[in-house]
């Protein structure tokens, strides 16, 4: 498994991954490459991660069918992300602002729904 520099950034009900490369002319700014984006309305967020009190994990929820599964071949699993964070404290401020955001488009759509139904 290859680990890199990324930035994550949450925006739009969208969770876009970047990774850093080095900026020659300017080395305290690094430049930003796309690498990976989801819909907040395709994941589930898991927050214990038994070797890495920083680390969370990203999951495609396809693949969460059962709280049973076990973790241990990232295909199978659906992980789309295992992210570390500089500290607990951040990863738990990220594992937050995702939860919230994931929780305000489902109530979204329940919403929509029902009013779908109403007339």
């Amino acid at each position: 498994q290859k680990h890199s520099s990324c930035h994550l950034f949450l925006f739009q009900k969208t969770l876009l991954l970047c990774k850093t490369n080095e900026n020659l002319s300017e080395p305290n700014n690094p430049n930003l490459q796309y690498t990976n984006h989801i819909s907040l309305n395709q994941v589930r967020v898991r927050d214990v991660i038994e070797d890495d009190p920083n680390t969370f994990e990203v999951h495609k929820l396809e693949h969460l069918k059962d709280s049973t599964v076990e973790y241990k071949s990232e295909n199978k699993s659906g992980i789309i992300m295992r992210l570390a964070c500089a500290s607990e404290d951040t990863k738990e401020e990220w594992v937050k602002a995702i939860n919230n955001e994931v929780k305000q488009l489902r109530s979204s759509v329940k919403c929509i729904l029902n009013q779908f139904w109403i007339l």
